[in-house]
């Protein structure tokens, strides 16, 4: 008997009832039983066994061989006889292979003896043997020899015994047709014959065939009637028993109180029904089937009363319990070992109803004892295992429940099968396995681990669907029962898909990678457009919004049914959220006398369950919250974290201390809410050590409100100092683990990367021999997730010298007309910095105004308006601590933006006298002071010597319609320069390719790119790279991935391209060309802002190179290379792009 939910309606039914399609099916795993309906009309397993208990041969034969037994138990006759009575005891307990070694000594005695009725029957029960053994070829073949022989011997009784055991092979195999055929003429045999008892055993068998297989239980209840009457006409007591049995199947659905009765006959006549001691040995290993039939029947009767609200439901659950536990004993007792295990699945699924893990627990490990030891009972234990592994994540040991869903899913990987219904059984039974580890994953906060078993499933669930489908194409869905069991599977193979996408995109939108959540739903589009006839035109089917959802006396409405429902079925932790959410309800109805009581019995009720008690908490947190009650919101936030805490909820316990320490902001409790907002930060760290650089960079995105939030409550406590520690920790995290990683050739997840300290921070400055300027903007873009008090937009700036010396300042941008990020972009656009505006095929005239992204430069802005901006800006960034940099100009600033800040061109900005910072200072930039130190550690590695030159390649096709890039002869101009300068031979046209390039990389101590560099487009269709030659092996694009796999060994890497230093800007800093470059190794690079001119950008280079020969300070020499550039070329579009970041010397 299998466990797997079969028919849908019901499970549909009681799921819809609670829980909104799509996550039914995750929600209330351990809740609806797992054999809700796998005893019913259409389980192949329910086939399966029927008919191989119908085909037994008692009682007839064992009374006579009992009689013979007591006359002559010394003859050969007698001795082949007691054989066959002990094989098909043998058969009964459910032990084929032993009972196949004793039929085949009988059949040697007879065959000894010539009784040719005695080999017949012999043949006939080894054929059963290895019916039972799933041999169906060598059944069929010893089955033909049987019908031979009582053809032969003209023994009808024989003959009609064996066609009836061929209809049931042909039944196996889902040949109806042939199985009627067969059981038809062994009918008509047994009529002629007068044979009761044979009658009986084939209109069983056509019963089953009419019920399980073509689905018309009309047809089949007639012939069970039949047999019925026949069974009790030749005292065939089992047979009788298994009719009843099938009858109540029947009835399960439609009327279950007759269900029941039918059972409990059969449970009579199993205990009272005979006076033979062997027969009554015989039919008591019936007994446990039937206990287990009758539990699961008071079961469905419990919960469809508990749907009706009917407080019976509880007594039939509890009535249910105690059947099973009968079943268990009994099991025990006749030795009946699989159905002892299968019994105690059963009240295991009672416990966990009843939120007793404890006592589910004892009884999954007595299960998985006895499935372990037996053969062929690989699907009782993989979802012994499942089970098992369900009973520790309710208990919050995620690690041994995640061993044992992985040992279920290799268990289940090993199941055999034979048919297409198995094929789909087994593939949806591994979903739910890949599903519960995903699961266990996101509680782990394992995100990218989760959604990769989602994935799996998906898989499988796709192809699944695939395989149905083409089952309907080539016709070889034929049986009703097929027709039922595929149209069921494709409704939950359809929900399955649903519900993984959506926890995918759920995973990703936490992650912040809003494209992966994009491409999901695109792949669920288009897996919806590919097979139209599984998921209609529309979704509407899957998923149903509320009209009432705004409606407060409906909300109170549907709380409150939901409550009766949950109470009518016992389930404590559904009762639990049910009453959390009436009291909202009646909060939110102003009826405030009656909240309190109903959250007081909803944490009371929950208390054994963690998990569930953290949500009940949170939700109730934030109801109090929207009332403005930030106490009590931040009394049940805080017993909400505990929860969590217990329930090893990472995630949660990091959301709700955010929102204890906003509240508390919000109150005036600065010291309560940094505590708080600590506490979430250290989750928000523990979390993202495990996960790549991606998803770091992603997930950061989502977390650094509250690194914001922490630095304004300090600075608003005057703790400046604390907040640039803050500030600094909430800065390319990211990068600084990756970097690490990279230096001390560990990976990244073995690494404790520790934040700086104030102490640290001041020896970087020294070691620098630098000012450091740090900035925040605490600007945030809306409310949600921020304090509600916090209004105002703000910049926050620390100075630090290279002395050691810290001073904090603040700027209002309450007077600011413009948003700041608009001010930045509008700087950048006034200067002709726009970046690429699309590619240009048209040939160039004007080589002064070609670019390097492959894009015209339309011309200079209005200098009005670029000065003012740029003069702007200065004043918000510059004025308010140009007391505090240096005044000797070749002392190096190094500039850490945030946010906006590092698209600023802080090397052009203008003193309301016009003068450039460039003219006052020697700048340099860098995403975080940690990683100024990280690269300090990467320049003692230098291990380079050579001079790696490469420019103008031939240019590669990009975009969707392919268009190449233009030649740079501005460029060429420049490497072959550049090169003569060094002394080393110039890579230009078509040799300027990827191998080139690596091949000479590591041994390179400078490498200088003159090219287009390529900014990524919003549609993807072009990626941020580094143009070079194409070649029959790559399209000539070096992306920042493939960079990042390279080794440098280089002091400086330029690139003398457009837009370099550009890319992605997140809470890690710029995502692009440059930190890539970092990342592989380069201490230094040299990089863009903008598009930059041709020309301009060749002079601008040349004159650096000559610069750094004469200071080795690099970030001197680009200075004065820029103050060179500018006396010639003013405007700052020609000489104002270029940042260095990382080492100055």
């Amino acid at each position: 008997m299998h466990y797997r939910l079969k028919s849908l309606s019901l499970v549909t039914l009681v799921l819809s009832l609670f829980f909104p399609i799509g996550v039914a099916e995750s929600k209330t795993k351990g809740i609806i039983p797992a054999t809700l309906t796998a005893n019913t009309e259409t389980t192949k397993q329910s086939k399966a066994e029927a008919l191989r208990l119908n085909n037994s041969s008692f009682p007839d034969h064992n009374l006579r061989v009992n009689q013979v037994l007591a006359q002559n138990p010394n003859n050969q006759k007698t001795q082949a006889e007691i054989l066959l009575q002990k094989g098909e005891e043998l058969l009964i307990n459910e032990q084929p292979q032993a009972a196949l070694q004793i039929f085949q000594q009988a059949l040697t005695i007879y065959r000894q003896i010539k009784n040719s009725q005695g080999e017949g029957e012999s043949i006939r029960l080894i054929a059963k043997a290895y019916y039972d053994l799933k041999d169906e070829n060598k059944a069929m073949t010893y089955y033909e020899q049987a019908l031979q022989i009582a053809e032969t011997i003209k023994n009808l009784a024989l003959k009609g015994r064996t066609l009836n055991n061929l209809g049931s092979l042909y039944s196996k195999r889902d040949l109806s047709e042939r199985a009627i055929s067969y059981y038809q003429e062994a009918l008509k045999i047994a009529q002629s014959i007068n044979n009761f008892d044979l009658q009986a055993k084939v209109n069983f068998s056509l019963g089953v065939e009419y019920q399980l297989a073509l689905g018309n239980s009309d047809r089949a209840a007639k012939y069970y009637k039949e047999s019925l009457i026949n069974a009790q006409k030749s005292k065939n007591h089992d047979t009788e028993v298994w009719v009843l049995f099938n009858l109540a199947a029947i009835n399960s659905s439609s009327d279950q109180v007759k269900a029941i009765n039918l059972l409990e006959q059969a449970l009579v006549i199993v205990r009272q029904g005979s006076n033979s001691t062997a027969e009554k040995q015989i039919l008591r290993k019936y007994e446990p089937s039937l206990l287990i039939k009758l539990g699961v029947n008071y079961w469905l009767f419990g919960l469809v009363k508990g749907i009706n609200k009917d407080q019976a439901g509880i007594q039939f659950i509890n009535k249910a319990l105690q059947y099973f536990q009968d079943a268990v004993k009994v099991a025990k007792e006749t030795g009946a070992i699989i159905k002892q295990g299968q019994a105690l699945l059963q009240i295991v699924q009672i416990y966990n109803l009843q939120n007793q893990s404890s006592k589910a627990l004892e009884a999954l490990e007595q299960a998985v004892k006895i499935f372990q030891q037996q053969n062929n009972t690989q699907i009782q234990l993989r979802d012994t295992l499942s089970n098992l592994a369900q009973a520790y994540q309710t208990r919050g040991q995620l690690e041994k429940s995640l061993t044992y869903y992985q040992q279920a899913l290799v268990v289940g990987e090993k199941v055999v099968t034979k048919s297409p219904v198995d094929i789909v059984e087994k593939n949806l039974e591994q979903k739910d396995i890949l599903t519960s580890i995903a699961g266990i994953y996101d509680s782990l906060s394992k995100y990218e681990q989760s959604i990769k078993f989602h994935q799996q499933s998906v898989d499988i669930l796709t192809s699944t669907l695939k395989y149905i489908e083409g089952l309907k194409q080539d016709k070889k869905i034929t049986s009703e029962r097929q027709k039922k069991f595929f149209v069921d599977s494709m409704i939950q193979v359809k929900r399955s898909i649903g519900l993984s996408y959506t926890l995918m995109q759920k995973n990703y939108a936490f992650l912040g990678q809003p494209d992966e959540v994009k491409k999901v739903d695109q792949d669920y589009e288009k897996l919806r457009k590919a097979h139209p006839d599984a998921f209609g035109s529309s979704n509407s089917s899957d998923s149903k919004s509320s009209s009432s959802e705004n409606n407060l006396e409906q909300n109170l409405k549907s709380a409150l049914d939901d409550l009766q429902r949950w109470e009518a079925l016992g389930v404590i932790t559904g009762k639990a959220s049910a009453l959390a959410e009436v009291g909202i309800a009646y909060g939110k109805l102003g009826q405030n006398d009656r909240v309190s009581e109903y959250f007081q019995q909803a944490i009371e009720l929950s208390e054994n369950s963690p998990g569930v008690q953290a949500n009940i908490c949170w939700r109730i947190g934030l109801f109090y919250e929207e009332q403005g009650k930030h106490d009590l919101a931040i009394s049940f936030h805080e017993k909400a974290v505990a929860s969590a805490q217990k329930a090893n909820q990472k995630v949660e316990q990091a959301l709700i201390l955010h929102s204890i320490g906003t509240n508390n902001f919000d109150i005036g409790n600065l010291p309560k809410a940094v505590v708080a907002l600590y506490e979430a930060i250290k989750i928000y760290e523990s979390v993202r050590i495990d996960l790549t650089d991606k998803s770091q960079i992603s997930i950061f995105e989502q977390q650094s409100k509250t690194y914001t939030i922490v630095q304004k409550i300090l600075i608003a406590q005057n703790k400046f100092q604390e907040a640039l520690e803050v500030a600094e920790r909430g800065r390319a995290r990211a990068f600084v683990n990756l970097l690490t990683s990279r230096i001390s050739e560990k990976q990244s997840n073995q690494l404790t990367v520790q934040p700086l300290s104030i102490e640290k921070i001041q020896k970087i400055a020294r070691e620098q021999n630098a000012t450091i300027v740090e900035y925040t903007i605490a600007q945030p873009e809306n409310n949600q997730d921020y304090p509600k008090t916090w209004k105002p937009s703000e910049i926050y700036i620390w100075v630090i010298k290279s002395t050691g010396e810290i001073t904090f300042k603040q700027v209002d941008l309450k007077s600011l007309n413009t948003p700041l990020a608009e001010l930045v972009n509008n700087s950048r656009i006034s200067i002709g910095a726009g970046g690429r505006g699309g590619i240009y095929v048209e040939g160039l005239k004007d080589e002064q105004t070609r670019d390097r992204g492959g894009i015209y430069v339309e011309g200079l802005k209005d200098e009005q308006v670029q000065k003012k901006n740029l003069q702007t800006l200065h004043e918000i960034l510059i004025a308010p601590i140009a007391s505090l940099l240096p005044t000797n100009p070749e002392e190096k600033v190094i500039f850490i933006p945030h946010d906006s800040l590092f698209l600023v061109p802080f090397v052009a900005l203008q003193d309301k006298d016009g003068k450039y910072l460039i003219e006052k200072h020697t700048i340099l930039t860098a995403p975080a002071i940690q990683v100024l130190d990280l690269t300090h550690q990467q320049r003692q590695k230098v291990r380079g010597k050579d001079i790696l030159v490469m420019g103008n390649p031939e240019m590669p096709k990009v975009g969707i319609d392919l268009v190449q890039l233009d030649t740079l002869k501005g460029a060429e101009k420049e490497t072959l320069a550049i090169a003569k300068f060094f002394k080393t031979e110039a890579i230009t046209g078509k040799d300027a390719t990827k191998a080139a390039l690596k091949q000479k990389l590591s041994s390179a101590r400078i490498i200088h790119l003159a090219t287009h560099g390529l900014l990524a487009d919003t549609d993807k269709s072009i990626p941020t790279a580094i143009a070079l030659a194409p070649t029959k092996n790559d399209d000539g694009l070096l992306t920042p991935a493939e960079i990042v796999d390279l080794s440098i060994n280089a002091e400086l890497v330029v690139l003398s391209a457009c837009d370099t230093g550009r890319g992605a800007i997140t809470g890690d800093g710029v995502i692009g060309l440059s930190r890539s470059l970092i990342t592989a190794g380069a201490p230094s690079v040299i990089v863009s802002l903008w598009s930059v001119p041709d020309a301009p950008t060749a002079e601008l280079m040349m004159e650096f190179y000559q610069q750094w020969q004469q200071n080795p300070d690099k970030a001197v020499a680009l200075r004065n290379a820029m103050l060179k550039t500018m006396k010639k070329s003013p405007a700052p579009v020609n000489w104002a792009a270029f940042t260095l970041i990382g080492e100055s010397k």
